[in-house]
């Protein structure tokens, strides 16, 4: 697999629990430094990911990832996940254009991204 990633151990939730998540630049030189907090609002319970990397991050990404799902009865019972008051926010001297463009890489399952959500701050994945 081509690129970076970073992950953490993780963490159970329960069906319809609300995720909260941050992602903040702590240091720009001479290298990138991320802290990423991802915080399960019902229950209080967090996980903390800090990231360094040598290059410059241009794109936010949101994604549904699945692990362990073996059949299709492993995916969420609720009908969709939806991210939403999503903000990309900067002190630089540009503000920066926020559109989230879905993108659908697993057919199965029926699950569909609406490839170009009407608001700049939410995105809707179907089951």
């Amino acid at each position: 697999m081509d690129g970076h990633w970073f992950i953490t151990k993780l963490k159970p939730t329960a069906t319809g629990n609300t995720i909260y998540g941050t992602v903040a630049l702590t240091q720009t030189h001479p290298t990138q430094k991320w802290t990423i907090v991802t915080q399960d609002l019902n229950t209080s319970s967090s996980v903390v990911l800090n990231v360094q990397q040598t290059y410059d991050e241009l794109w936010a990404l949101v994604s549904f990832e699945g692990y362990t799902i073996n059949t299709c009865n492993d995916l969420p019972q609720s009908p969709s996940v939806t991210f939403s008051s999503l903000s990309i926010n900067t002190t630089g001297p540009v503000a920066p254009y926020v559109m989230w463009q879905g993108t659908q890489t697993s057919t199965e399952c029926g699950m569909n991204v609406d490839t170009f959500p009407s608001s700049p701050s939410e995105l809707t994945i179907e089951f």
